[in-house]
C-alpha cells in the first residue's frame, strides 16, 4: 500500500471511532436523560451502547429493508430522547440483523453444499473411469493396479 492509502486508512478508522463515540454519548445520554445522576446512570448503559453500535453497523451493511429502517427510527428515538421508541427499535433492530445473518449464512450453506456435491460427482465420475481403466488393462503395472483398485473401491463405497 502506498503512504497515501495507508494515511487515507487511518483517517478513516479515526472518523469511525469518533463516529462511534458520539453515537453512543448520545444513546448513553437518551437513556440516562432522566435519572437523579445522569453521569452515573449513563455508565450503566455503555456496553449495550457498544452492541447496538455494532448492530447498527450491521444493518448499515444490510441488503435487508427492515434491518436499515429500524437502524433510522433508533437514531431517530435518541436523538428524541425517547426511551419506549429506543427499547423498541433495539429490540427491531437486533431481530432484523439476526434473521440477516441467518439468511447469509443459509445461503453461504446451500452455496458450499452445490460445490461439495458438484466436486462429489466429479471424483466420483474420475474413479469410476480410472476403475475401468485398471479393469481394462490400460493400466497395467500389477502393483499399482492393486493399489487404484483398493482405493477406487474404498472411495466409492463411501459415496
Amino acid at each position: 500500500k502506498s503512504h497515501s492509502q495507508k494515511v487515507s486508512e487511518a483517517q478513516q478508522k479515526a472518523l469511525d471511532r469518533i463516529n462511534s463515540r458520539q453515537w453512543q454519548d448520545a444513546y448513553t445520554g437518551a437513556m440516562s436523560a432522566d435519572a437523579e445522576n445522569p453521569q452515573e446512570a449513563a455508565k450503566g448503559y455503555k456496553a449495550q451502547a457498544k452492541k447496538n453500535y455494532k448492530l447498527m453497523e450491521a444493518a448499515a451493511k444490510s441488503s435487508s429493508d427492515k434491518a436499515q429502517e429500524a437502524q433510522m427510527e433508533l437514531d431517530n428515538a435518541i436523538a428524541s430522547g425517547n426511551k419506549d421508541g429506543i427499547a423498541k427499535w433495539e429490540k427491531e433492530l437486533a431481530k432484523e440483523v439476526k434473521k440477516d445473518d441467518t439468511n447469509k449464512v443459509k445461503s453461504a450453506s446451500k452455496q458450499a453444499e452445490k460445490k461439495s456435491s458438484k466436486v462429489k460427482d466429479l471424483e466420483n465420475a474420475v474413479y469410476k473411469k480410472q476403475l475401468e481403466d485398471v479393469n481394462k488393462g490400460i493400466i497395467s503395472d500389477v502393483r499399482v493396479k492393486k493399489s487404484v483398485k483398493k482405493k477406487l473401491n474404498v472411495v466409492l463405497k463411501n459415496f
